[in-house]
């Protein structure tokens, strides 16, 4: 049997695929993952690196820029770990969110000349336990005792697919959105503002914590959207003049916030 290589789109997902791998649940033999989030910023162009770094720089906040080294060292260990992978079979972690689902098919061109070893784990969709109904939204929401039942439904990437998936990612690096989303199963490019009107639906007109916000944003939206993308846009909305904060600018802990008519 084949030594196994997973690929997963978060430092949380790693630990969980990693402490499986440890404790014996499932099979593999190393865990890389990304840690850029390619479900906002230009996707056009990976010979240059620095693009999506300049886009971080602009998109997190003052104390989350400690992040912006480690994103650049990943891009160097990705493309060693993948380049350096062999006959190994390759599974591929995703939820149908922007940010994994990006993540996939920028992996998958990565993968070009070695399609014939690639899984894809696909963990979004219902998981029906007699009267419960649980839905992940992320890899990294997954226990580990549970990955062993999703390697059970993994999907071989065919040349067919493989073409297709390849086709969808050069359409949106054409496109180079600053935002892309998955509706109603297809990942497409929207406005960067598009999150915007949720956000300020969930904003009181009454002072309130800035973390608030971003949290039920979070639990609202149908796929993963991360703080940092969230917390960037109210930080767009208030130079709009549609929000009012006090406290620390920039800080998302110290910032309470309230729509303005």
């Amino acid at each position: 049997m084949k030594e196994i290589i997973h690929i997963c789109f978060s430092e949380s997902a790693a630990g969980t695929i990693k402490h499986a791998i440890k404790k014996g649940l499932i099979e593999g033999k190393k865990v890389i993952h990304l840690l850029d989030d390619l479900a906002n910023g230009p996707i056009n162009d990976f010979d240059n690196v620095n693009k999506r770094i300049d886009w971080c720089r602009t998109v997190f906040s003052a104390n989350n820029h400690c992040m912006i080294d480690d994103i650049r060292d990943n891009y160097d260990y990705l493309y060693k770990e993948v380049s350096s992978i062999s006959d190994q079979s390759i599974y591929i972690w995703y939820a149908e969110s922007g940010k994994e689902t990006s993540g996939l098919l920028y992996l998958l061109s990565l993968l070009k000349e070695k399609i014939e070893n690639v899984f894809t784990i696909n963990v979004s969709g219902k998981i029906y336990e007699g009267n419960t109904i649980i839905e992940f939204s992320s890899v990294g929401d997954i226990m580990p005792e549970r990955l062993e039942w999703f390697i059970g439904k993994r999907q071989k990437i065919d040349r067919v697919v493989y073409c297709a998936q390849m086709d969808l990612w050069v359409r949106l690096q054409k496109d180079n959105a600053d935002l892309r989303v998955v509706n109603n199963k297809e990942i497409v490019s929207v406005e960067v503002s598009y999150y915007d009107e949720m956000i300020l639906y969930y904003t009181n007109k009454q002072f309130s914590k800035c973390i608030r916000t971003v949290g039920e944003c979070i639990g609202r939206c149908d796929s993963f959207i991360s703080d940092i993308f969230l917390f960037w846009r109210i930080l767009e909305l208030i130079k709009d003049g549609r929000i009012e904060y006090k406290g620390n600018l920039g800080i998302i802990r110290d910032m309470e916030i309230r729509k303005l008519n």
